[in-house]
């Protein structure tokens, strides 16, 4: 949404100038522009999304996968708890150090 609304400022911007010179005035083609600025702004979003989602999803097919270390500081009455909730979210690993 962001590019559709920069280009149909740039293209209200154009449109409303040259409306001076055209037929139906400034304020028409100022409306004309910023509606065909902001279509066309949404349309590129929207190309520019799904290329991205496909090479993400190429990647995640490849293997391609981020990790994440997680350290938790905590009692030692609680640990157990703790390790009950990382397995329960499938944690890959786990190493409780004291």
């Amino acid at each position: 949404m962001d590019k559709g609304m920069i280009l149909a400022f740039v293209f209200s911007t154009i449109g409303a100038s040259k409306g001076f010179v055209w037929e139906w005035g400034p304020v028409i083609w100022g409306l004309i522009g910023g509606a065909f600025g902001f279509v066309i702004g949404v349309i590129l979003s929207w190309i520019i999304y799904l290329i991205k989602r496909e090479k993400n999803q190429a990647q995640i097919r490849k293997g391609n996968r981020g990790e994440v270390i997680l350290i938790v500081q905590c009692e030692d009455s609680k640990v157990s708890v703790v390790e009950d909730i990382l397995w329960d979210h499938k944690a890959l690993g786990l190493a409780i150090t004291k």
